[in-house]
């Protein structure tokens, strides 16, 4: 269950304090920033990295314990302001609508959300039931004080910079932080977890293995993004261990775990040949079981017709070194140039977007991420896109061009290639997405980033209670969509101030 708008202000609102032998003290940022987001989720449960410490914090026993140490230290809620209740306050009266201001002439759709219910003062602390004593792992003993309910963790970022509705900030940890990109998100934690399930598998602990695998599973069965541990614990196949480490993968981007291992030769063997595009952690495994341990043994044994790939993977290999190299902004605006020229001379109602960390003004990318649309392709209108007929016909252009020299994945609405300028460059990742019209912007602001910006506003969307995607944002209660016509909007939507592309 999702908290209120008014419960999501109050948790961002909070002052925690922790006792150590001098006394009682602010907590560290990282974990102030944990337990404030802990408010959107209503659970009892968070963890966080601080320095090289993972703290598990408890919530309704007001306790955080060192995962390593097994020291535990209280916890507190310090009275609010009188700043900080006025703030909550107004957030009580009507924070989840939208502000008044001047509708955009575009603007064809409004947001209802319910009065909340709830006096001022349970939003910040709710009496613990009678004979609910919290669990908490065996440490150290020591006395504790009567405790209170509250919230834990759903949803990663960072609420403890929200100071008013309209904060930009876009600080927060996750998985692909900084240069990242929003999307790979449960992917890169499924994916860490299916290494780690292989790894497992090589070393015979199949029990850990299959933990991992299921983990996995479970992460790309979902639609929705994850973003913290514990609002993974929802989810049948992960537990208290893997919502810890998918904690760790979110806000340091890797499993120590996993990282520690590498000085081992079959991980190095793994990562070495999942580098190639199409080859994952399962069909890596095999070739190390077969004594296939490197580019050089695999390239041989597809030559001996020892080991059969697929077109991509045959492709993915022919460039993966190339593939592992990040492109220079200089060259990126010869992508981006290339790419709209293609676009003016055959597609010239076509729009198009060079996205990702390029369009964040970023020194280098790691690939080509192109998201397009047309006028008449809309969610109401899919014929201008029947059988991908907008994608395809960009694709055909840019192969005529000599622009795209291969196909990974092609789809209706997705295509993943092989480019190149021109001879003498090398060969590049290209993702091109063709999205409806409708949904073009919200899509624009998703697939440029950061992660940790795309966070921020999603759990600004569920403080006013609504759900933010690439495909919109809506009001799930009453299925009402804001209508965007711009980044702009959006941002003015969720009562948020503009950040160009180069401020994310």
């Amino acid at each position: 269950m999702l908290a209120t708008p008014q419960e999501v202000t109050a948790a961002a609102l909070a002052h925690w304090e922790v006792e150590d032998d001098s006394g009682w003290h602010p907590c560290e940022q990282e974990v102030l920033q944990s337990l404030r987001v802990a408010g959107a989720g209503l659970k009892s449960l968070a963890s966080c990295m601080v320095g090289s410490r993972l703290c598990e914090l408890h919530l309704d026993a007001r306790v955080e314990i060192d995962i390593l140490t097994g020291k535990r230290r209280r916890l507190r809620i310090t009275s609010p302001s009188e700043a900080d209740v006025a703030t909550a306050a107004v957030a009580q009266g009507g924070a989840s609508e939208l502000p008044d201001r001047p509708q955009p002439a575009r603007e064809v759709a409004a947001i209802e959300t319910a009065k909340p219910k709830k006096t001022l003062s349970r939003y910040f602390t709710k009496e613990k039931k009678e004979g609910s004593p919290s669990k908490l792992p065996k440490g150290p003993e020591r006395s504790e004080a009567p405790v209170q309910s509250s919230f834990a963790s759903d949803f990663a970022g960072s609420l403890a910079d929200l100071g008013g509705p309209s904060s930009p900030s876009t600080s927060g940890a996750g998985v692909g932080d900084g240069d990242g990109d929003p999307k790979i998100g449960n992917e890169k934690i499924a994916s860490i977890f299916e290494e780690m399930s292989v790894v497992q598998r090589l070393k015979r602990d199949r029990f850990r293995s299959q933990a991992y695998a299921k983990a996995a599973q479970a992460l790309r069965a979902l639609a929705e993004p994850i973003d913290s541990g514990a609002q993974a614990k929802a989810i049948k196949g992960i537990g208290a261990g893997m919502a810890n480490r998918i904690d760790v993968i979110l806000k340091t981007g890797e499993l120590k775990e996993l990282e520690e291992l590498k000085l081992d030769s079959d991980v190095v063997a793994l990562r070495e040949l999942r580098s190639v595009h199409g080859i994952g952690a399962v069909s890596a495994a095999k070739l190390v079981e077969r004594g296939i341990r490197s580019l050089a043994q695999l390239r041989d044994a597809v030559e001996k017709n020892q080991v059969h790939l697929d077109s991509a993977q045959a492709l993915g290999l022919r460039h993966c070194e190339e593939f592992s190299k990040r492109i220079p902004q200089a060259e990126m605006k010869e992508h981006h140039k290339l790419l709209e020229q293609c676009c003016l001379k055959g597609h010239p109602d076509l729009l198009l977007t060079v996205c990702g960390s390029y369009r964040r003004g970023r020194p280098d990318c790691g690939d080509i991420d192109v998201l397009i649309s047309h006028p008449d392709y809309t969610t109401a209108k899919k014929e201008a896109n029947a059988g991908g007929k907008l994608l395809h016909g960009f694709v055909s252009t840019l192969k005529k061009a000599g622009y795209v020299t291969g196909d990974l994945a092609f789809g209706q609405t997705k295509f993943m290639g092989v480019c190149r300028l021109s001879r003498g460059h090398l060969h590049r990742r290209l993702d091109i997405r063709c999205m409806p019209e409708d949904q073009y912007h919200f899509g624009m602001l998703y697939f440029t980033g950061s992660a940790a910006l795309s966070v921020k506003m999603r759990l600004k969307a569920i403080e006013m209670g609504l759900t933010l995607s690439e495909y919109g944002l809506e009001n799930k209660t009453t299925g009402r969509k804001v209508i965007a016509h711009s980044e702009e909007e959006i941002f003015r939507a969720l009562d948020m101030t503009y950040l160009a592309p180069s401020e994310r």
